[in-house]
């Protein structure tokens, strides 16, 4: 019979890979699989997890312990493997939430020889069928609770097998009825579906202890001779002259920040051995060239290293060891292999490497993103900031927490976009000591939770350090809330560390973060600058205005925030410059040009019928072809809002408006409203001009930059 397949999805919960196999869902090929019609019989002899439904053993990555029914779903708990950088690599993939999917392969019934669906693997997909089938609510359990939980369903397992008839149908699941669900117990209990009749030999040890004895009758690991190994298993046997059973691999990660420092680790660890040769592979064992790449170790250094590959090293006494470096989604994959005989040694090697990198870490006193690159020396000071003279003192002093090696609980900025959060952070770079610039593109790659847990760890083995963590409303929430608070109220003593958040919007944090007086030591607020401070800001940044100018600019500048200011001041030089202006003239230029924009920007937000208030009538559905339109407007306006910011590097200069214009057209495609195609156009019509507004803004900025 064809082998069909049935997907679902996974999640971590409380901390432990969760999978879903199955549930009674209808799937897109409309297919319904009930869970009184699973057999796992079988399975439960060899429950491999496999990688995309190849059968290959090279895509042999785990094994799904626990498999068992729960509702109406089949849950399991994935285990991967440590012997193939696939298996670690699609571990990691699903621990990160970048993978969550899971598919079936099993024999469909056929209603006379075979009743039930026999389940024959479990695959690692990307892509699932099954939408429903999301994840399992699992609630925590200490190590007592989890040995109670092992060592009743030991007992529930032997006991069953001693009791049970052979006649009886053994791969009968529980009816539905019999089935427990989650809100009726705190605790899953782990039920095997069905069992086999107990055999008369007892003395044999499963190669899985979750499965019954009897199972180990059939299935001795030990004695399975292996079909053939990879390209890779036989470059190590061949290497260390044994078998594959007793090559030791030792694997860490090297998240991106670090890659430099381990690198160079390596490089010196092992500077004193023979390297007998570089070779690079790929999963299918096709030879590849070994990767080398220039890796930044400074913001004035850098040096060449192996980046993907594996070199054979010759030690002294015979030793031998293999160093495997392969890329990962954030970061590189080391890996130390030797022959077994040899762990220990190879865990004193791996020992050496990390401490040589603690303590010549290449990262100390220097200003990097969280995604390793490293950031110049902005110039600016707190001379450039225009802010009241009472906040720059407080951030003034803040910094003898850095200096003097203090206990900090850390600072709060926040107010509107373009009021100086983020030039006060630029201002912050010339401090002497470590800076970690923290932003919300680092979540996307690693997410929230893992990107805090990282910043923390470098901060406090970089300190002294600064770590600026930007728009921190953006992306906080669940797990990353309760893991931010524990950081700042120092269950490790933040010494010498200075954390600052910024928020545009603090009512949008959670109560969670805010819950108590104390746990920053300063809130500062930044508001949008009155007239007297930009006035200020126009005669200090704007060179050959004088004050009365500046005053009379101020005035008509009612609303602006200081992002604002510069912007104008900006536009000013760069109109000055080409039609041979006076400052004066050029700022009175720029700034009718800035007021239309705004004016446009203010008529698009106040429209009854404008984006998020478009005006709902009774009709058709969006069609099509009207939200096709819709898609393209907001990936246009995506577009150029993208090149805007990245035009002005880390400054915090797109508005407001430029954020809710592109959440508003999210939403309507979002909503499916009943709107009309007239409707429809006056929306297309307004972000037209929105894109041409920004472009416009961004093409004068670019072509600044390229006279430069």
């Amino acid at each position: 019979m064809e082998k069909q397949e049935l997907k679902a999805i996974t999640e971590i919960k409380a901390g432990k890979l969760i999978a879903i196999a199955s549930t009674e869902t209808e799937d897109r090929a409309g297919d319904s699989l009930k869970v009184k019609d699973w057999d796992f019989v079988n399975f439960m002899k060899n429950p491999v997890l496999q990688a995309g439904h190849d059968y290959r053993p090279q895509y042999t990555i785990g094994v799904a312990k626990n498999i068992r029914v729960d509702g109406r779903k089949v849950i399991f708990e994935p285990i991967f493997h440590e012997i193939t950088p696939l298996a670690k690599q699609i571990k990691q993939m699903y621990e990160e939430g970048i993978l969550r999917a899971w598919s079936v392969g099993f024999i469909p019934a056929d209603g006379n020889k075979r009743p039930k669906h026999e389940l024959l693997e479990v695959s690692a997909v990307a892509v699932p069928a099954n939408q429903e089938a999301l994840m399992v609510e699992m609630k925590s359990m200490d190590k007592s609770q989890e040995h109670e939980i092992e060592s009743k369903l030991k007992e529930f397992v032997e006991s069953n097998i001693e009791e049970r008839d052979i006649d009886n149908d053994e791969n009968e699941a529980p009816n539905e009825e019999d089935v427990h669900t989650e809100e009726e117990s705190d605790v899953i209990e782990e039920t095997p579906v069905s069992e086999a009749p107990e055999t008369e030999e007892k003395d044999f040890s499963p190669w899985n202890p979750q499965l019954p004895s009897v199972f180990a009758k059939q299935f001795d690991v030990r004695e399975v001779k292996p079909a053939g190994l990879t390209f890779e298993n036989d470059v190590f046997t061949k290497f260390f002259n044994c078998e594959i059973k007793e090559v030791f691999t030792n694997t860490f990660h090297v998240p991106s920040p670090l890659v430099g420092t381990y690198l160079t680790a390596v490089s010196r660890i092992f500077e004193n051995y023979d390297l007998i040769d570089t070779r690079n592979w790929s999963y299918s064992g096709v030879e590849n060239p070994p990767v080398y790449e220039v890796i930044q170790l400074t913001a004035q250094e850098s040096q060449e290293f192996l980046v993907e590959g594996t070199m054979f090293y010759k030690m002294k006494g015979q030793n031998s060891l293999a160093v495997q470096i392969l890329p990962s989604w954030s970061g590189l994959m080391v890996t130390l292999i030797s022959h077994n005989d040899k762990r220990e040694w190879n865990k004193e090697m791996l020992s050496k490497v990390k401490t040589w990198a603690e303590e010549n870490n290449w990262l100390r006193g220097q200003k990097f993103a969280l995604s390793g690159k490293f950031i110049q020396d902005s110039a600016r000071s707190f001379d450039d900031i225009v802010l009241s003279k009472d906040k720059i003192e407080t951030i003034k002093h803040s910094l003898k927490v850095v200096d003097d090696g203090a206990k900090s609980r850390g600072l709060l900025f926040y107010g509107p976009p373009g009021t100086g959060k983020t030039m006060t952070g630029k201002a912050l770079l010339s401090h002497d000591s470590t800076f970690i610039w923290v932003s919300s593109k680092d979540m996307d790659r690693i997410g929230a939770v893992s990107a805090l847990r990282l910043a923390f760890e470098l901060s406090r083995n970089l300190s002294p350090t600064i770590l600026f963590i930007e728009d921190v409303d953006k992306w906080i929430g669940g797990y990353a809330t309760d893991l931010l608070k524990t950081e700042l109220d120092g269950i490790q003593e933040n010494k010498g560390l200075l954390t600052i958040l910024t928020s545009n919007y603090p009512e949008n944090l959670p109560d969670a973060l805010l819950d108590r007086p104390g746990r920053f030591h300063e809130v500062i607020k930044f508001d949008l600058p009155d007239e007297e401070t930009r006035a200020q800001m126009l005669f200090k940044w704007a060179n050959g205005i004088n004050e009365e100018k500046a005053l009379e600019v101020a005035i008509k500048t009612e609303g602006y925030s200081g992002a604002h200011i510069k912007e104008l001041i900006d536009y000013s030089f760069m109109i000055m410059e080409d039609e041979n202006l006076s400052i004066s003239e050029a700022i009175d230029k720029g700034l009718d040009k800035l007021n239309s924009q705004k004016e446009l920007i203010t008529t698009i937000r106040q429209s009854k019928k404008g984006f998020g208030t478009i005006e709902m009538k009774e009709g058709r559905v969006i069609s099509k072809g009207n939200r096709k339109k819709l898609e393209v407007a907001r990936d246009a306006i995506s577009e150029v809002l993208e090149i805007d910011s990245t035009s002005r590097q880390m400054e915090d200069e797109v508005s407001q408006e430029d954020k809710e214009l592109r959440k508003a057209i999210e939403n309507e495609i979002a909503k499916e409203a009943h709107i009309t195609g007239d409707d429809i156009d006056e929306v297309l019509v307004k972000a037209l001009q929105h894109i041409v507004s920004v472009s416009n803004r961004t093409l004068h900025a670019r072509k600044k930059q390229v006279k430069k």
